[in-house]
């Protein structure tokens, strides 16, 4: 079964590689090891960047609009609204399998071809094609010019990434909990989405809360922590947090997510990104901003990447890494330049300066102090960081500064220089 490009793996990435390349009459095919339909639920925030950048999604497969983020530190929280100058909306709440579902249609609308339940058991690079075998009947053996790995950190992508000796980037380990609230709570109606910093609850990351219509999804992510302590952890949180627990008060919890579910997310970038006739999307590659740990949006663009590199190498009539290493050109313009090296540099101030818990709460009385003084500055570069595809140029400085003025002098002499370290991560 011969194609041009065969695709390993149906989620953001490889869907939105596939859609692009049939969309410029290229023959592809997609090998997906799960099912045609993922029932699955996995609550996400939609960033205005997504759609404005591929287009906008049917409402019916939307959740709601997000009309608030709270930042929650151990000492105070603080509220910000769900817009700020020149966009729309802080993002809408969707069920990811859904959105995933959408974009596989559309890619098999445009003439991609599809095969599910199609674990892949080899892939071998050869001089002129490479060559993809599956445990699914129909599809045994597929060739094609050139291979897109696009599955993730699973134990089959991480299976294949070795075998074609791409490392694997470290993960971070993610636990859910997810409820019902009671139709009289008072939150039910709001629809907001809330990080918590607390380095007692997490000491690399955060608890986050999606309170969508569709329910009341929370998650502790961390990593260097066992499934079964992880889940403890978020256990308390849900029934002592100070925020979170009146807010469950009276819910009912879901049985969405076993209490020892665990999920990686990807915490590293990993080299090389192209081989020859080889291309590594989404997560497999690491591009994840690691400070609120997002990567939709990446695997996306990613996949439109990927796509333009082979659509030019096409042209050329060669695929070897030389005529592909503009791939990684691309995603460092599109992505690592204007977006993930300021999560970096955020990552750095929060999660390996060993002092979270005083920076958060510095963060925290700074957007309040900024609110008491009518101001949105600080607020606006926060929020462009969950949204948008580019980080205004200096952000880091004036959030480094803002965080700063509100620590106490003791504080500010340990943490300056470690601040200062960070100015300078790449």
């Amino acid at each position: 079964m011969e194609f041009q490009v065969v695709v390993i793996g149906g989620g953001p990435a490889g869907t939105q590689c596939a859609r692009d390349l049939a969309d410029r009459n290229v023959p592809v095919v997609v090998l997906e090891q799960g099912p045609a339909v993922d029932q699955s639920y996995v609550p996400c925030l939609m960033g205005s960047k997504l759609e404005a950048k591929f287009g906008a999604y049917p409402d019916d497969i939307i959740d709601g609009e997000c009309t608030r983020f709270r930042i929650i530190a151990s000492r105070d929280y603080v509220d910000l609204p769900a817009s700020i100058v020149n966009v729309p909306r802080l993002g809408r709440f969707f069920n990811k399998n859904a959105i995933i579902a959408y974009d596989r249609q559309q890619a098999i609308a445009k003439g991609a071809k599809y095969y599910f339940n199609a674990p892949v058991t080899s892939v071998q690079i050869l001089p002129d094609k490479v060559e993809v075998r599956t445990t699914n009947p129909e599809a045994p053996v597929v060739t094609g010019k050139v291979v897109v790995l696009a599955c993730g950190v699973s134990t089959q992508g991480s299976q294949i990434a070795q075998s074609l000796q791409i490392p694997r980037p470290k993960t971070i380990r993610i636990v859910w909990r997810s409820y019902l609230l009671p139709p009289n709570s008072t939150a039910r109606s709001i629809n907001d989405m809330g990080l918590i910093w607390n380095d007692k609850v997490s000491l690399h990351a955060y608890v986050a809360y999606y309170n969508t219509p569709a329910g009341f999804f929370i998650a502790l992510l961390d990593y260097d922590r066992s499934p079964t302590e992880m889940a403890g952890i978020l256990r308390e949180v849900c029934m002592r947090h100070k925020i979170i627990a009146p807010i469950l008060e009276g819910a009912e919890q879901t049985p969405l997510f076993g209490e020892e579910d665990v999920q990686d997310i990807p915490r590293e970038i990993i080299q090389p990104t192209v081989k020859d006739r080889l291309l590594v999307l989404g997560d497999a590659t690491g591009l994840v901003n690691i400070f609120v740990y997002e990567g939709f949006y990446q695997a996306k663009v990613t996949g439109r990447c990927a796509a333009d590199t082979i659509l030019a190498a096409r042209e050329q009539g060669r695929f070897d890494a030389q005529a592909l290493a503009g791939y990684k050109r691309r995603w460092e313009e599109e992505l690592y330049d204007i977006y993930l090296k300021a999560g970096r540099t955020s990552a750095y101030l929060f999660y390996d300066t060993g002092k979270l818990d005083t920076v958060a709460n510095a963060l925290v009385k700074a957007f309040k102090r900024e609110q008491a003084e009518g101001h949105t500055k600080l607020q606006n570069i926060y929020l462009q960081n969950m949204i948008s595809p580019a980080v205004p140029q200096g952000s880091e400085f004036v959030w480094a500064k803002a965080i700063l003025g509100e620590m106490s002098f003791t504080d500010k002499a340990v943490m300056l220089p470690r601040f200062l370290k960070a100015g300078l991560i790449k």
